[in-house]
């Protein structure tokens, strides 16, 4: 193990997303010599950079699995897990998905390729107050995470995808979500995503799927 990483672990790094400030502040040096020192970790595996200026440790010194929806709050600021990622993660369509997509609010949207898997970033563009409506957080310990509800997740995908509505059963087979579960979404949430998104297209599209399931 190099010095630098056993020093991470004993600033307690072990299984935290590490940025480029982190390392200034535990390892003590010139930007030549940081870098240099990161440069050698990487090359020795025992560093994995997920983007410019943010990484983790490698499996061997991690004491957990790096949870997906941790990093990829982490890799971009102001951002939640939603689209299909957050409708797999409440169990509304039946398979797991490969990408993880997030909706992000102060930033563009970009594809970011790491070692650890495909992270999509889809610029929703909100304002403070209502960015985060029908978002939760889950608690994970150190990689605790944001993801939208199911029905925020499905409002992203209206709003950025420009879908129109078609019935009811283009959600249940183009898109693959359970019926029986969409069945669980709560009325009164309707209305707090029909105030966030300004989209006429948007919150017609809410109000149809809202009437199709409280008819």
């Amino acid at each position: 193990m190099l010095a630098s990483i056993e020093k991470l672990i004993e600033a307690g790094f072990r299984d935290r997303v590490i940025r480029t400030d982190d390392l200034y502040h535990v390892l003590n040096g010139s930007p030549k010599r940081i870098q240099s020192l990161v440069y050698r970790a990487m090359s020795a595996g025992e560093l994995i950079r997920l983007r410019r200026g943010i990484y983790i440790l490698c499996s061997k010194y991690r004491s957990r699995k790096p949870v997906s929806f941790h990093l990829a709050n982490q890799m971009v600021r102001e951002s939640y897990v939603s689209f299909e990622s957050a409708l797999s993660f409440h169990g509304f369509i039946p398979e797991s998905v490969p990408v993880i997509s997030s909706a992000v609010r102060s930033s563009r949207s970009r594809v970011i390729e790491t070692e650890l898997g495909r992270f999509e970033y889809v610029h929703i563009p909100l304002g403070i107050k209502d960015f985060l409506t029908l978002v939760e957080r889950v608690d994970a310990g150190l990689q605790s995470f944001l993801v939208a509800s199911a029905l925020r997740a499905l409002a992203d995908m209206v709003y950025e995808r420009k879908l129109q509505w078609t019935g009811i059963e283009f959600i249940t087979e183009s898109l693959r979500v359970d019926k029986d579960e969409l069945k669980t979404i709560e009325r009164k949430d309707f209305e707090l995503i029909i105030s966030v998104f300004r989209s006429g297209r948007v919150q017609k599209y809410m109000r149809k799927l809202e009437q199709e399931l409280f008819q």
